[in-house]
C-alpha cells in the first residue's frame, strides 16, 4: 500500500463561502478537464458510491496547492460547496499520492486504463460502495507489482469491478439451463458474452465462442484472489503472455457491459505495450 502524504501544506481553503451546502467526500481523481485559463474540472470516484464532478479553482497554476492533489489517481479528502451546475472544491487534503507511477510509462499507461474503466462503470449513476476501495487497492498494486504482472492485475480489476456493478461472469454454471459446467485442462468451453458466462454442450450455439478452458479457469481464480496474492504469484516464462491473453478476454467482457467502451485499455493493447 502506498504511504499516505497528509500534511498541512496539502490543505486548500477558499474564504468567503457559506457553510450552507458544503459537504465532504473522500475520493480518487479519475479525470481532469481544463476549464478556462487556470482551473480544472475534476471527476472523482467517491466514498459516497457515485461520481462527483467539481471545479478545482487555480489548479493549473504551478504554485497552487491543488496542483499536486489534482493528479490522476491521487486520493484525497475534499470539502465541496454546492454550485449551480458544478460543485466547487473549497478545501482538500492529500491522503495518497500516486504521482510516482508517471515515472514509468507502463505503470502510467495501466493506471490511466484502470481509471478510465472506473469512470466508464460509474458514469451513469451510483456504484457499489466497495468500488472505491477496490480501485485504490488496484492502483497501489500497479505501483508496486512486477511489470509483467500488470496485465493480470488489470484483468482482475475488470472482472471484480464489473461483478460489483452486477455484471458477474458465470464460470461453473450454464447461463441458459443452469447445469453445472466443469472446466478441464486442454479443452475448450462454450462461452456467451451476451448471456454472461459459460454454456453447456447442449446449449451451445454458433453464436457462442469456444474459449480455452485454462483461460476461463484463470478468470474464475482471479475473481476470488486478493491483489496482494496476485502480486505474489511466482514468476513464470509465459507470465506476460498469459496476462495479455486474459486481459484481452476481460476487455471483450467489459465491452458487453452497457455503455462501457474502455478506450485507454483498447489503445494499450493495440499498441502492444505489454
Amino acid at each position: 500500500m502506498s504511504q499516505s502524504e497528509n500534511h498541512p501544506k496539502n490543505n486548500q481553503k477558499s474564504g468567503g463561502m457559506s457553510n450552507q451546502g458544503d459537504y465532504k467526500v473522500r475520493g480518487v481523481v479519475l479525470r481532469r478537464t481544463k476549464l478556462g485559463e487556470q482551473d480544472l474540472i475534476l471527476t472523482l470516484l467517491t466514498d459516497g458510491a457515485h461520481q462527483v464532478r467539481a471545479v478545482a479553482k487555480g489548479a493549473r497554476k504551478p504554485s497552487s496547492k491543488l496542483a499536486g492533489i489534482a493528479n490522476l489517481g491521487n486520493e484525497a479528502e475534499f470539502l465541496l460547496h454546492k454550485g449551480k451546475s458544478l460543485d466547487i472544491i473549497t478545501e482538500s487534503t492529500l491522503l495518497v499520492s500516486r504521482s510516482k507511477v508517471a515515472l514509468e510509462y507502463e505503470r502510467a499507461a495501466m493506471t490511466e486504463a484502470v481509471l478510465d474503466i472506473a469512470y466508464a462503470l460509474t458514469a451513469e449513476g451510483e456504484c457499489h460502495e466497495l468500488l472505491l476501495p477496490l480501485t485504490t487497492t488496484v492502483l497501489d498494486s500497479i505501483g508496486t507489482a512486477r511489470l509483467t504482472l500488470l496485465p493480470l492485475i488489470a484483468a482482475a480489476y475488470i472482472l471484480k469491478s464489473s461483478a460489483l456493478q452486477g455484471y458477474k461472469p458465470s464460470f461453473d454454471v450454464c447461463v441458459r439451463c443452469g447445469a453445472n459446467v466443469e472446466l478441464r485442462e486442454d479443452t475448450s468451453q462454450g462461452f456467451s458474452f451476451l448471456d454472461g458466462g459459460v454454456v453447456c454442450e447442449d446449449c451451445c450455439t454458433s453464436l457462442d465462442t469456444l474459449e480455452p478452458a485454462p483461460r476461463l479457469m484463470w478468470c474464475k481464480a482471479l475473481l476470488g484472489m486478493k491483489f496482494d496474492a496476485i502480486c505474489a504469484l511466482e514468476q513464470s516464462p509465459d507470465e506476460q503472455d498469459r496476462g495479455i491473453d486474459i486481459l484481452t478476454f476481460a476487455r471483450t467482457w467489459l465491452t458487453h457491459y452497457p455503455g462501457v467502451n474502455p478506450k485507454a485499455l483498447t489503445y494499450l493493447l493495440e499498441e502492444g505495450l505489454f
